[in-house]
């Protein structure tokens, strides 16, 4: 949802959760396995980590998603948008995680709180 992820990598017996839009990397503290367990026996409501009911907006739409896209935000909420259905589109997901990860790796050595200025 919202192009977040949910990561579990092969050093690590924990699974991580990754905000794409703000970088922030949280560990869940469980297990792959009882994380399967646990969405299994609850849906996604378990993870509503999302401000102001956003998992709400997303669980309204989430029908009309293709396995191949996610819900995102049109304005992003870092960016002032407002966490409402109509402020939410679908992207194809690859290509968009691509597109952050480039982002990511063109200023991830910036000190946190520096302004970047996109270039057209």
């Amino acid at each position: 949802i919202f192009g977040n992820q949910l990561l579990v990598s092969p050093d690590s017996p924990a699974v991580r959760f990754w905000d794409h839009e703000s970088g922030d990397m949280i560990d869940l503290h469980v297990e792959p396995i009882e994380l399967l367990e646990t969405v299994l026996s609850n849906g996604i409501s378990w993870i509503d980590s999302y401000p102001d009911n956003a998992l709400d907006v997303a669980l309204k739409r989430m029908s009309d998603v293709p396995e191949t896209c996610h819900l995102h935000w049109i304005t992003p909420l870092i960016l002032g948008g407002e966490v409402q259905e109509k402020n939410t589109g679908m992207v194809e997901r690859d290509s968009h995680l691509v597109g952050h990860a480039e982002l990511w790796r063109q200023v991830s050595f910036f000190p946190p709180g520096t302004t970047i200025m996109a270039k057209p």
